[in-house]
Parts: structure tokens; sequence; C-alpha cells
């Protein structure tokens, strides 16, 4: 597994969660996103993307976000910032001080949150969640539940709606799930996606309307 960690200023590709973690102490600003995927293409492609997201989202006049000039293949661990952020070292008390806030974990198969970046390369190494992504936000610990629920939500049905699955996830408070199911879900997944007309016509609709579903 590769990961991608992403700040307004910064981009780090990284090969494990050790690595992974050493960035997140240095990382110039609280705020980040945190992908992974099976190899670096297709966490360069987010990075760019995410870049562009960034800069059209910031209003804040001050501190305009530049965008970092990626290199046009990634095959091992790189980092890059934006001045001044190269090496301010003096940003980690930063991060390290939180008075709130924390990470907001979906995944293909579950949610979780987690307060620390210890937790959350934790959460990590145990391989529990498939393909899990990570935000960072300087929200109340109650608000980063109901953002990972949501975000797993979103997901489940962007996968499987035209499967006509259901999470049955509990109406209840949940800070930590996992999808006893999502084997299943994905082999029936994998049979309709070859079988179905539907599926095609549904990812067609889906692209052309933008759903974020």
């Amino acid at each position: 597994m590769k990961y991608l960690l992403q700040t307004p200023q910064s981009v780090s590709f990284c090969e494990t969660v050790d690595e992974l973690y050493w960035r997140l102490n240095k990382r110039p600003v609280l705020r980040g996103l945190i992908y992974t995927a099976d190899d670096y293409s297709d966490l360069k492609y987010l990075a760019n993307v995410n870049q562009q997201y960034y800069c059209d989202t910031n209003s804040d006049e001050q501190n305009k976000v530049e965008l970092l000039a990626l290199p046009e293949a990634v095959t091992q661990p790189i980092s890059l910032a934006n001045n001044p952020y190269v090496g301010a070292s003096e940003n980690i008390s930063i991060v390290n001080y939180r008075p709130q806030g924390g990470w907001a974990i979906n995944a293909l198969n579950g949610f979780a949150v987690a307060n620390t970046d210890e937790c959350l390369c934790g959460l990590l190494n145990d391989n529990i969640f498939f393909y899990p992504i990570a935000e960072w936000l300087n929200w109340p610990y109650e608000l980063l539940v109901t953002k990972a629920r949501q975000d797993y939500v979103r997901r489940f049905y962007s996968r499987y709606f035209y499967n006509a699955e259901c999470t049955f996830l509990p109406q209840q408070w949940l800070e930590y799930f996992v999808d006893p199911h999502f084997d299943q879900r994905e082999e029936r997944r994998i049979q309709y996606k070859v079988s179905c007309e539907d599926f095609r016509h549904f990812q067609e609709v889906k692209n052309t309307m933008s759903w974020l579903i």
C-alpha cells in the first residue's frame, strides 16, 4: 500500500506507515488529507486534483495556496513543500499541540475517528480498513464522528447503489464501524458489474450529473 499526505502547502508520497507518521509530524499545518492506493500513479492524480481543490476553495488573500510542481511520474517516496514551509521545523510544535480536532476516517468497509496521528497510524497498520481516506479537521469530536460516518455512507452508495445494497448501519451513535459483510458485497458487486447493463448506465449517469454519491 502507498500513502499520500497532502496539505495546502505540501505533498508527500510515502511507502510505509512509519514514513507517513514521520511526514505527519513534519507537516507545515494541521489541515491535511491522506489517501491510500496500490501504486503511486493513482495518488499522483489525486495530488493534482487536491492541489487545485485547495486553491479553488481558499478565500484567504493573506495566505494564498501556490500550486506545487509535481514530477511527471512518482516511482518512489518524495516530499515537496512551498516556501517558506520547506524545513519549517518550528511548525512541529504547532502540530503536536491540539486543543481540538482530529482525523475523520472513511473506508470502503467502515469508518472511524482518530484523535492523534499515533492513533491514525495504528489503525492503518492494523489493515482493518480497505482503501481508507482520512481528513484532519479542527472540529469537536462529535462532528468528526458524524463526518466519518457520512463520508463512509457516501462511498458505500457510490459503490453499491446500482446493486440495491444497504449498509444496515444501526441508527445509533457509532464511533467505529467495520462492515462484517464486505467480502460478500464485493462478490455480488463483481458478478453484477460483469453481467448487468444497468451498472454501466448508472456510472454514465453519475458522471454526467456529477453526483457526489
